[in-house]
């Protein structure tokens, strides 16, 4: 089974690459739903703005959506805000996928002011949806400020994610989540003999506990990016008479542009723009535009480059750098839509991304460029001139063209023109005029409908041919070269002349067809489908243009001369058409209303294929055969129509048609060779087309061979020849067993359900029972077999509901229908079979095999609306045929379900080139002729670079998809030998270190230049060419992705056993080497200083090798964090994924009937639970079982009891043969995919849904005792918008973390008193502003299945009003009970013992077989004891799930939980998990400020003098009530030396734990006018201090200095502060109180208020008034003026006015 499990493994991985392939034009053009949540954690070293440091907070952009804002900060450098914000309903087509960005800016907020930029740094979505789980987690971004250059302003540590519709939030655990402040120093394990004196210092600081935060050391690369811009050639005139263009060129936030050159579309720039660039990248897209400068108004937009962006082209930093970084001067194409053609706003479209991107319809000009990434940790953003360079080689091309007709559904006018643009040049078609005269040919064209006239146009021989050859040199290159372009124009010339000018014409269509295209390699001619230049989709057609364009080197154009192409010769041909039958017909309509019929169209022919057969999967199993004349060259020939219409509707409503090329048709064989058996039919699927929508798909094949009969209209040879495709022969005789559980979440109830078995067959022998036979005569034009059951529960309701009641001598009947409840959830439990002698037939060729059709529908008639229905295949049960013929054919399958015949040509070409190896090609001859000429014009070494690259990065893009996928896993859970080899080269790939890439990207060179000479291409040669070079390949792949491995910065080391056993054996040696050295020292009787030196060494040698031992194995002890233990496995994974191996049943998914995206109806979350079998049963018994059928039917007396001899001989034989093809296809490889025995399984006593006695299980009350233990919450979506008032005023918003208040619902059914809890409302315990609540709680519910089967568990946010809904998950406890292999395993041994109770209550009084009754109590006694061990050992894992909204599309966060549903006998053994939410810790910091020393004077010019005092702050986290704590010293006034003293206590609170356990110390120069100046800060964090405080009540540290430090003043000393710190608990602190600064009670120390730096003088010291400047003279001369100045005041008191005191 590991073999077919890992084809189905391939198989899957197959489909999502050729998914992948066939949307990869779609995705342009289609909008997919994203979900951006960015979380700002902190900042660093932010440059201050003001005087007082800046008042930082964060704006956040995220594409076009409105930006959000953080809270403000205030006057701190180093701030942590903590906050996470959610983006939602961003809607992105590729194109804007790659071209978006997050983009982060730091801002100083000012009250009266502009409030200016700190730094900003922007992530590219794309970047960031490529990165592992789509996250970037705790990622440290330097902030750059325009006008700095890339001067770092500071750092920004954050982490955000982006997730689509299908994509899960990144997960991780709650032991990633802390914060670590121990990133600013790397070396803190390293021993010390490896560490300078420098690294010494820091170690012996960040050795303490507690120790300063410093700047984050961002390991980036610097590399320089250089983008070498020559010229442009034919750039176009937009408006006015002069094209003025300019190049602007973006790399993450920088932003250069050349000069402007006026008045030429040849201009020449001759400009080198350099860009510095950091790895890892986190924005990588090199974004190049091209524009036209208008003076006074807005500049017109010209193209960009490339136009349409991916990971793997050269504009991408990472692809570049993985290709060696260089990319040579190349020539790069412009395409763009003409100013008149232009959408309103599409400036806005392409610039600023508001709206969709468009494909460019007109040919722009080229621009040569070439780009350049290198090492250079110089490299400075800047302008330079070009020097030399060299043009790509170039080689003269011709271009021919020849136009027949022109379909359309639009009126073009009375004239058409059609213009062909090959880099710039134009050639023109004749003019033609519409056809009066086609209504009457109107039946015989491709693209005839019921609903729109078709418009006509076509050439006449003589005018089709354009004469004009376009010569033109373009190079070599065919990744240089440009596409070729045609454009129907409407003309309206003079009526006389018919002369024209460019006034005359509009421009209706076009098309782009690649110069690599193989239809421009042959002269003939092909339809090609032309665009509207003003589309809605990309996939929009406006007409069909009927041509031949011809692409050849000058020198092969000369060698095969132009003919002149004639459409009037006409052939005879042989046409056979294969119809086998239709699948998922008509998705908006029931089977009972689908009847299809067909009608075949090729050229003048109309004929009836399909009369009608009823049901939505049919097979028709039908072929015809006749004679047709066509053209001679079917290029000509109008496509092959099938045309579909529904015989159940009034008027046959017409569904669809296919069209198919009659050139694909053409069957070629040698005449010459006799007895040359016919080809075979090559099927394939073909699609029901109906404006742009499938309505089914049918499998078909179609052959047309040339044929030397005549056509004659009176001969019956060209009359159709009917016949089977397959005969009685190619069948198997089958019998289908159904065990069938019921139907589970349906979206709408049913009141009255009846399920409907359904299986298509290809006549009428098999479709219905013998007994139906005579009663439904009408079932004998169905062609299928078809089982109908009911709930037989609703039946007995019904009839006991009916009550009669008297009413005016009028009886009255209450029919049930009113008390009939809408059921959700239906049980059948019943097993689906036909009878032996009803055996259904099933083709042997896989390639056929029927769809098996469920449908679950309301019995009455009035409602039969409401119906879900599913499809399955059979291939997965069939049990002949091998493992890789059953691959292959489901692979076939699968890609039929998709839509090919909505694809370019191109892409078909693509996916059959890459999926279908069996194929044969083209003809030989017309390969080898392609091949030659492709050879004598193509410098071979360039081709297959280019050729190899374009291969290797479309593997490279579903290698990266494929990656994603396997990163969600929890591949560390696979054993080596279980991993597939891919995920094993995978993570070898993914391990290469930098220092092998040069040796590896010499390996390429070396291979590049190996490949000279001439190289023959096929469809086989191109893939095969991949395959010779996958070491290449290997390399592209491991370099692809190399630096975006980095960008997880939350790098662990991870031991394996082999390092452990590796170390152990080292340590053993070294160890054993010391106790020799010991032991000769203990024999030797003298002295040998030699001997004990070398001891001394040794010991020495083994103290460092256990440092770095514990440094690999346990990552340092100094550094360690307790982490939280869970006690149990944690899965990362879906746990439903490992669950559905171990189910006894199936799930299959219901839809609803109605057009959508998928193929079969509209996708539900309802499912069918159920199995399926397919057993083969011989001819002969068979037979045999229906010859006793008639015996008894013959009597009808005994018909209802047939003997039990002839039973028991049937059943025997039909075991014997069921056994027979059982040991058979366990012998061989002829077996089924699908495995019937579960995972985990007791083989003795299995869980087997086939049998009736399992199938009871679903059908009883099973009770149970269900424990939900929610641990956490995490990055779940923010609810609403909460600001600060300054930024609200700002009309900012901020949909953040801040507005969303969860609680828990668990349960959604009702409660029965107090006994029975099945709901619980947990709204007394709400997590107060967070994304990431945690609950750590268990809820205990009663459960009894199947009623309970589903698990609600919801999420709300508490409301002022209403409580509104975040998200929701379901579990199925169907699933977790029968698929925990523990809980089934119990289940079945619980099942067998009842069984073997009632065989020996059976057996209870028949002595005769004591022995058997022995034996079943045996085996009960031993069951009995496994069911014991099973419930002594269950533990059940920690599992993550997405939250849901039910109008939502995208995932609203991850649940952290873990369930156990147990049976009641089992929840009395086994006691509830304890899960304990880590208790809050209170404690208190009693900090004191002794000393600064050498604080700097803010300006020594103005000031001689300082006047200190501290800021200290405690982070909001560390505090009970979530609020920062700011505190203030007095001040130390007029200190010259920059020295204060303070002896200030201050008392914070501290909670534990708690995510940032930080103290923020800042100094200032106080300042009596104006702000205070701020002079440095420092931050402490307390982290380790935290894991001594678990160890004992107290913590102490003596007095520490701390240095100050300040981000505009980098490597400067800013002084440094001297504190002592004394950590207790709350109890502690309680009993034995402080105060604060030198208050009362002051003890523990006792602090002297200090009384320098305090006086009057002090306060003046250093201003005019300061009077220790002056010197002794002058202060006796004031004294003088003093007592002179006192004396005259007294004087004139006493004798000016003596009497002024009195009054």
């Amino acid at each position: 089974m590991a073999q077919i499990a890992s084809g189905v493994n391939e198989i899957k991985s197959n489909l999502g690459d050729i998914r992948k392939l066939i949307n990869q034009n779609a995705q342009y053009d289609q909008k997919k739903e994203y979900q951006v949540q960015v979380t700002i954690i902190e900042a660093r070293g932010l440059i201050a703005k003001d005087a007082d440091g800046s008042d930082p907070y964060v704006k956040i952009f995220v594409g076009k959506l409105p930006p959000q804002v953080t809270n403000t900060k205030s006057n701190a450098s180093t701030v942590v805000f903590n906050q996470s914000f959610t983006f939602k309903d961003l809607f992105l087509n590729q194109i804007e996928l790659e071209n978006q960005e997050i983009t982060l800016q730091v801002i100083d907020q000012n009250q009266f002011a502009t409030n200016p930029l700190i730094g900003q740094q922007s992530i590219g979505l794309s970047t960031l949806y490529r990165s592992n789980n789509h996250e970037f987690f705790k990622t440290w971004l330097t902030l750059i400020h325009p006008d700095q250059g890339i001067e770092p302003q500071g750092y920004l540590l954050v982490s955000c994610y982006i997730i689509g519709t299908e994509d899960r939030p990144p997960v991780h655990d709650i032991n990633e989540a802390k914060e670590d402040d121990d990133d600013g120093c790397s070396f803190l394990n390293i021993p010390d003999e490896e560490l300078n004196d420098e690294q010494r210092k820091k170690k012996a600081i960040w050795k303490q506990p507690v120790v300063p935060i410093n700047m984050p050391l961002n390991k980036r690369e610097q590399y320089q990016l250089l983008v070498s811009i020559v010229k442009g050639e034919d750039l176009p005139i937009l408006t006015g008479s002069t094209c003025d263009s300019f190049i602007a060129c973006r790399v993450g936030s920088n932003v250069l542009r050349t000069m402007t050159v006026k008045n030429s579309q040849k201009p020449n720039f001759q400009t080198k723009m350099v860009f510095p660039v950091f790895f890892p990248v986190y924005n990588d897209k090199i974004v190049i535009r091209v524009w036209d400068s208008r003076t006074l108004r807005s500049d017109n937009f010209i193209a960009a480059i490339p136009e349409k962006p991916n990971e793997n082209d050269w504009f991408n930093i990472n692809t570049l750098h993985s290709r060696g970084g260089t990319m040579s001067f190349r020539w790069f194409h412009l395409y763009g839509v003409p100013l008149p053609e232009r959408p309103e706003g599409m400036i806005d479209e392409v610039v600023k991304k508001l709206t969709k991107q468009v494909e460019g319809t007109m040919y722009m000009g080229r621009i040569l460029l070439s780009l350049s990434l290198s090492p250079n940790e110089k490299a400075e953003l800047g302008l330079q001139s070009l020097g030399g360079y060299k043009e790509p080689p170039i080689l003269k091309y011709i271009i021919r063209c020849d136009t027949f007709e022109l379909q359309s559904s639009f009126d073009c006018g009375q004239y058409i023109m059609i213009e062909i643009n090959f880099g710039g040049q134009v050639i023109r078609s004749n003019l033609c005029q519409k056809r009066v005269d086609s209504h009457e040919k109107q039946k015989n064209n491709q693209q005839s409908s019921r609903t729109r006239e078709l418009n006509q146009y076509i050439w006449k021989d003589s005018k089709s041919q354009i004469k004009d050859e376009l010569q033109i040199d373009i190079p070599f290159d065919q990744s240089q070269q440009p596409d070729v372009i045609v454009s129907l124009y409407s003309v309206t010339p003079n009526k006389k002349t018919l002369d024209y000018d460019v006034g005359d014409m509009k421009r209706q269509a076009y098309i782009r067809i690649k110069p690599t295209s193989r239809e421009l390699e042959h002269e003939q001619p092909k339809w090609y489908q032309l665009k509207p230049v003003k589309y809605k989709t990309i996939q929009e057609v406006h007409s069909h243009l009927l041509m031949n364009v011809e692409l050849k080197t000058e020198m092969v154009a000369k060698q095969k001369t132009r003919h002149p192409i004639k459409r009037s010769l006409k052939q005879m041909y042989q046409f056979k058409g294969y119809l086998w039958g239709g699948y998922d017909l008509l998705p908006s309509h029931h089977s009972d209303d689908t009847c299809i019929k067909a009608q075949l169209q090729i050229g003048t022919r109309i004929i009836d294929v399909v009369t009608g057969r009823k049901g939505k999967n049919v097979i028709w199993n039908h072929s015809l055969e006749f004679l047709i004349e066509l053209d001679e060259k079917l290029e000509f020939s109008s496509n092959i129509l099938v045309s579909f219409y529904n015989k159940k509707s009034s008027d046959e409503e017409f569904i669809g048609q296919i069209a198919i090329k009659a050139v694909a048709c053409e069957v070629k064989i040698d005449n010459k060779q006799i007895n040359i058996p016919p080809p075979k039919p090559k099927y394939q699927f073909y699609h029901i087309v109906q404006e742009g929508k499938s309505n089914g798909r049918i499998l078909a094949a179609f052959q047309l061979q040339r044929s030397e009969k005549t056509f004659n209209q009176n001969n019956d040879v060209n009359e159709p020849k009917y016949d089977k495709i397959l005969k009685d022969q190619d069948f198997k005789y089958v019998q289908v067993k159904f065990p069938l559980i019921g139907v589970r979440n349906l979206p709408e109830g049913i009141r009255d359900p009846e399920f409907v078995f359904r299986i298509p067959q290809p006549d009428l022998k098999f479709v219905i029972t013998l007994e139906e036979r005579k009663q439904r005569k009408e079932l004998t034009r169905n062609y299928y077999y078809e089982k109908i059951i009911t709930l037989k529960n609703n039946e007995e309701e019904q009839e006991q509901a009916e009550q009669k009641k008297t009413i005016g001598g009028k009886i009255f009947t209450m029919i049930a229908e009113q008390q009939k409840v809408a059921l959700k959830n239906i049980n059948f439990c019943t097993i689906l079979e036909n009878d032996i002698s009803e055996c259904l037939k099933i083709p042997v060729d896989l390639q056929f095999t029927p769809i098996l059709e469920l449908e679950i529908r309301d019995r009455a008639a009035a409602i039969k609306t409401v119906r879900y229905h599913s499809s399955i295949s059979l291939i997965d049960y069939i049990p002949w045929g091998d493992v890789g013929t059953k691959n292959a054919k489901i692979e076939f399958f699968e890609i039929g379900k998709l839509n090919l015949m909505l694809l370019q040509d191109e892409d078909q070409d693509a996916v059959q080139n890459q999926f279908n190896d069996d194929d044969e090609g083209d003809n030989e001859d017309e390969q080898d002729s392609r091949e030659n000429d492709f050879d004598d014009n193509r410098d071979a070494n360039l081709i297959f670079t280019e050729q190899f690259r374009e291969e290797v990065d479309q593997q490279n893009q579903n290698s990266d998809d494929k990656r994603r996928l396997l990163s969600n896993k929890n591949l560390d859970k696979l054993d080596g030998d279980d991993q597939p080899q891919s995920l094993k080269n995978l993570q070898n790939l993914d391990s290469l270190s930098k220092a092998d890439q040069k040796s590896q990207f010499d390996l390429k060179s070396e291979s590049k230049s190996r490949a000279t000479g001439k190289t023959k291409t096929s469809k086989k040669s191109t893939s095969s060419t991949a395959r010779k070079l996958l070491l290449q390949q290997k390399l592209f792949e491991s370099t692809q992705t190399f630096f975006n491995a980095e960008f997880n910065p939350s790098v662990e080391f991870t031991k394996s056993l082999i390092d452990e056993a590796n170390f152990k054996l080292e340590r053993e040696q070294k160890i054993q080497k010391l106790a020799d050295l010991v032991f000769e020292l203990k024999k030797m009787k003298k002295k040998d200083e030699g001997r004990e030196k070398q001891l001394l060494r040794e010991i020495e040698d083994l103290k460092n090798y256990l440092v770095k031992e514990n440094i690999f194995l346990e990552q340092g002890d100094d550094g360690a964090q307790e982490n939280f233990d869970y006690g149990r496995e944690i899965v990362r994974v879906p746990l439903q994924d490992q669950l559905e191996k171990g189910l006894p049943y199936k799930k299959f998914r219901l839809y609803m009937y109605g057009n959508n995206t998928h193929d079969i109806g509209i996708p539900t979350a309802a499912v069918i639970k159920a199995h399926l079998k397919v057993l083969e049963h011989d001819i002969e018994i068979i037979k045999q079982r229906k010859t006793q059928i008639r015996e008894t039917l013959k009597n009808k007396s005994n018909r209802s009891s047939m003997s039990l001899s002839m039973r028991s001989s049937i059943q025997s034989n039909t075991f014997k043969s069921s056994r027979k093809t059982s040991r058979s296809q366990k012998l061989g490889e002829n077996k089924p995919l699908v495995s019937y025995e579960c995972e985990g399984d007791d083989q003795r006593f299995p869980f087997d849904i086939f049998k009736k006695t399992f199938l009871e299980f679903f059908q009883k009350q099973f009770e149970l005792k269900t424990r939900v233990y929610l641990l956490r919450c995490t990055n779940i979506s923010a609810q609403a918008s909460k600001i600060e008032a300054y930024h609200l005023l700002a009309g900012e918003a901020a949909v953040c973390s801040a507005s969303s208040y969860p609680w828990v619902i668990v349960g959604d059914g009702e409660n029965r008193g107090k006994n029975i809890i099945k709901n619980i409302k947990d709204d007394a315990n709400i997590a107060v502003d967070t994304l990431n609540p945690e609950f750590f709680k268990m809820y205990e519910l009663d459960a009894t299945l199947p009623e309970d089967w589903n698990l609600v568990v919801k999420i709300m946010n508490k409301g002022t009003a209403i409580d509104a809904l975040i998200g929701q998950f379901e579990i199925d406890l169907e699933d977790r009970v029968l698929g925990q292999k523990e809980l089934r395993r119990r289940i079945a041994y619980q099942t067998y013992i009842e069984y073997f109770r009632e065989k020996c209550e059976q057996y209870k009084y028949n002595y005769e077989i004591g022995d058997k009754k022995k034996n079943y109590e045996i085996k009960i006694n031993e069951l009995i004891t496994k069911i014991e061990a099973l419930d002594r050992n269950l533990k059940l894992p920690v599992e993550y799930l997405e939250l849901k909204h039910p109008e939502k599309n995208t995932c609203q966060g991850t649940i952290e939980f873990f369930l156990e549903p147990f049976p009641f006998d089992v929840a009395r053994i086994i006691p509830p998990s304890t899960i304990e939410k880590p208790q809050p810790m209170e404690f208190e910091i009693r900090l004191i400020i002794w000393e600064t020393f050498d604080i700097p004077i803010s300006n020594p010019i103005q000031k001689s003098t300082v006047d200190i005092f501290l800021t200290v702050s405690l982070d909001s986290t560390a505090n009970i009530k979530g609020e920062e704590i700011v505190k203030e010293t007095d001040v130390h006034f007029g200190s010259e030396n920059g020295n204060g003293v303070f002896n200030y206590r201050m008392v914070f609170p501290l909670v534990i734990p708690c995510s940032f356990p930080r103290l923020r110390l800042q100094v200032s120069d106080f300042s009596t006018v104006g702000s205070n100046e701020s002079l440095g800060e420092t931050v402490i964090t307390l982290r380790k201090a935290l894991k001594k405080l678990k160890e004992g009540i107290v913590f102490q540290m003596p007095t520490t200095k701390f240095k100050f430090e300040h981000p505009n003043y980098p490597g400067q000393d800013r002084g440094c502060v001297s504190i002592s710190m004394k950590i207790i608990n709350k109890q502690a602190a309680e009993s034995d109180p402080v105060g604060e600064g030198q208050n009362e009670p002051n003890k523990d120390p006792i602090l002297e208020k200090p009384k320098e730096g305090r006086n009057v003088g002090d306060f003046l010291k250093g201003t005019a008034l300061d009077f220790s400047a002056w010197s002794f003279f002058g202060l006796t001369a004031l004294k003088y003026f003093a007592g002179i100045f006192v004396s005259i005041v007294t004087m004139m008191i006493l004798f000016v006015k003596p009497g002024i005191l009195v009054n």
